[in-house]
């Protein structure tokens, strides 16, 4: 039996409610950024939520620059690709936009900069020891409406999500989810893929 004990870190601030990104330059200003990487999707920058959140960051003579690349389920090279830009310009805040996709990338993107060695180094209990960029995560409002009935009268498909104006965000590192289970499957689509690729290891 493993007795290695395992340490599990929360984010130093979360705030949600309807307005909660309006609060991103007071949370830029206690942290004193002065360029930050917004990592993103293009269906987030298609619907005008980026440019929110950048004007925000202007606002506060933050200078800005986007990563509208993340994918859906995002692998090794999404993150290869994000890391690549981050490491072009010294960015002293990550803020991930979007669903967990982008978070996740803001999130690893932010260590990677800051640790040696690949992501692959990572897969494992305790082994970051240098903490990363400060970190911002902004989720848009999940507003939920029904879809229409389908063929089978007697089933409810169940609701579907569309955004809305309602953020979640969480500063200065860490992902703005409370419970493990996200945090779990987060890790287990990285080994899976990694498991995927290295079937011998």
């Amino acid at each position: 039996m493993d007795n290695k004990v395992i340490s599990f870190r929360t984010p130093h601030l979360i705030l949600a409610g309807f307005g909660a990104s309006e609060r991103l330059g007071q949370e830029v200003r206690t942290i004193g950024v002065r360029k930050a990487l917004v990592v993103t999707d293009q269906g987030v920058i298609d619907s005008g939520t980026g440019e929110k959140v950048k004007y925000f960051l202007e606002k506060e003579h933050v200078a800005v620059e986007v990563f509208d690349r993340v994918i859906s389920d995002p692998d090794v090279a999404c993150l290869e690709s994000c890391l690549e830009m981050a490491k072009k310009a010294n960015y002293d805040l990550l803020l991930g936009l979007g669903g967990g996709s982008s978070m996740d990338i803001a999130s690893l993107t932010s260590i990677m900069l800051t640790n040696p060695g690949t992501v692959y180094d990572y897969f494992g209990v305790n082994l970051v020891k240098i903490p990363g960029v400060p970190t911002i995560l902004i989720q848009p409002r999940q507003e939920r409406v029904p879809r229409r009935p389908e063929r089978d009268p007697h089933r409810h498909p169940g609701p579907i999500e569309k955004g809305g104006g309602e953020s979640l965000l969480a500063s200065q590192g860490g992902d703005h989810r409370s419970d493990v289970d996200s945090l779990d499957a987060s890790l287990r689509n990285f080994v899976e893929r990694y498991r995927r690729a290295h079937p011998r290891d």
